[in-house]
């Protein structure tokens, strides 16, 4: 279940990326969809761009929100696509399925930026890729991977160490509006050595799904991290 809202965090979180992205409208480009092709410039399919960070919240307060199951379970996996990432990563010219983009062409990477200089959050987690835009029932999940994208180091992030890491599902599909549906789970080892009560569990789940517009940021809120995802048309 999707966590529950603090409103002091969610206009924080806004705040940073208000100041950050610079919202733009979607234009039509013409395009055919083929999976594994690239896209043809007489095509009639809209593509998009899906971008998310994932991040902690270094303030510990939800630890005590609420009672977290021992096991929240895991991400589906048996339908999801893996992300490509190429050397270089997508850049201009046409568009391919779940290839990532590059880093340099991430519309967040100032939200990025404003989130590491901040006291209460710690972004260790930032994706981009390109996918057409289908039906609900046309429409497959992106695999995300903890091995893939860019820590708060700016290098691959890895399950070892002690840090932080995400992984889950991302669905993106397209009808009037764009639906998203993300089942991410979190784990933050460090939280093991927190002063609680209790047992504190060493993963956190949250799912959500969540009708947008292209050109949106929108703000995934869960006590103890967040996500912040950006879906444009090409």
């Amino acid at each position: 279940m999707e966590g529950q809202c603090a409103t002091t965090t969610t206009r924080d979180i806004f705040r940073l990326a208000r100041s950050g992205i610079r919202f733009y409208a979607a234009s039509a480009i013409a395009a055919v969809f083929a999976m594994t092709l690239a896209m043809p410039s007489n095509a009639s399919e809209r593509w998009f761009t899906v971008e998310l960070i994932v991040f902690d919240d270094l303030r510990i307060d939800g630890l005590q929100a609420e009672h977290w199951p021992v096991d929240p379970g895991e991400p589906p996996l048996h339908d999801t696509i893996e992300l490509t990432d190429w050397p270089g990563g997508e850049s201009g010219g046409a568009a391919h399925a779940f290839r990532m983009v590059k880093r340099s062409e991430h519309s967040l990477n100032a939200v990025w930026n404003r989130l590491r200089s901040s006291e209460h959050y710690r972004p260790f987690l930032h994706l981009g890729w390109r996918l057409p835009g289908l039906g609900e029932n046309a429409a497959r999940p992106a695999h995300v991977s903890p091995h893939l994208g860019r820590s708060s180091s700016g290098t691959s992030e890895s399950v070892r160490g002690g840090r932080p890491v995400a992984h889950g599902t991302v669905k993106v599909s397209l009808a009037r509006y764009l639906q998203v549906e993300i089942d991410l789970v979190y784990r933050r080892p460090e939280l093991r050595d927190a002063d609680a009560p209790s047992p504190v569990p060493d993963r956190f789940r949250i799912t959500s799904v969540r009708r947008m517009r292209s050109g949106e940021l929108h703000y995934f809120d869960h006590p103890l991290f967040g996500v912040l995802m950006h879906v444009a048309q090409l």
